[in-house]
């Protein structure tokens, strides 16, 4: 701004504030208002937000945003009968360059039906699950299983002959 700069030389001595006040393209009554101003109410309630703000984004290590802020500082401001909006309290946020962290959500990844391929089966095994257990048996390929440790062999013979040898044997 320039009316510190005017300040400045005329408190030195250099030049007079009418001079620079030309020179610049300034009016004197401006400067003069701007030299002479005490700032109002609205201004220090302003600053004094800012401040808080300020104060409960550094101590939620700049995790909190407008919402949780604002929460915040109403609970500051009840005991002094003052309050804030959400708008002023976004835009002072805003000139302070304050904004939250935030992380980008995870959402799934949808496969396109087109990249899955249909395996061939291998094994040549069809289950049904209607006729899975009956009477408390295993039924698979017209197998009667009694227990689960006979199935659990038949799958293993069959995951043997499927995959390489050094990979069966560490199961």
């Amino acid at each position: 701004m320039i009316y510190p700069l005017i300040k400045q030389e005329s408190d030195v001595g250099n030049h007079t504030i009418s001079m620079m006040c030309q020179v610049l393209s300034v009016s004197r009554p401006d400067y003069y208002r701007w030299l002479h101003h005490e700032p109002t109410k609205r201004e220090c309630e302003t600053k004094d937000l800012k401040e808080r703000i300020s104060r409960i984004w550094l101590t939620s290590e700049k995790r909190y945003g407008a919402g949780k802020i604002l929460r915040k500082i109403q609970q500051e401001l009840v005991p002094l009968n003052r309050t804030c909006s959400i708008k002023r309290l976004q835009r002072l946020m805003k000139q302070l360059g304050i904004r939250s962290i935030t992380r980008k959500k995870w959402r799934p990844v949808t496969i396109k039906k087109e990249t899955t391929q249909e395996r061939p089966n291998l094994l040549k095994q069809y289950f049904s699950t209607n006729e899975l257990i009956k009477n408390g048996e295993y039924k698979t390929n017209n197998c009667n299983i009694k227990t689960f440790d006979e199935l659990f062999k038949i799958w293993f013979e069959s995951y043997k002959n499927t995959v390489k040898h050094s990979t069966a044997t560490d199961t």
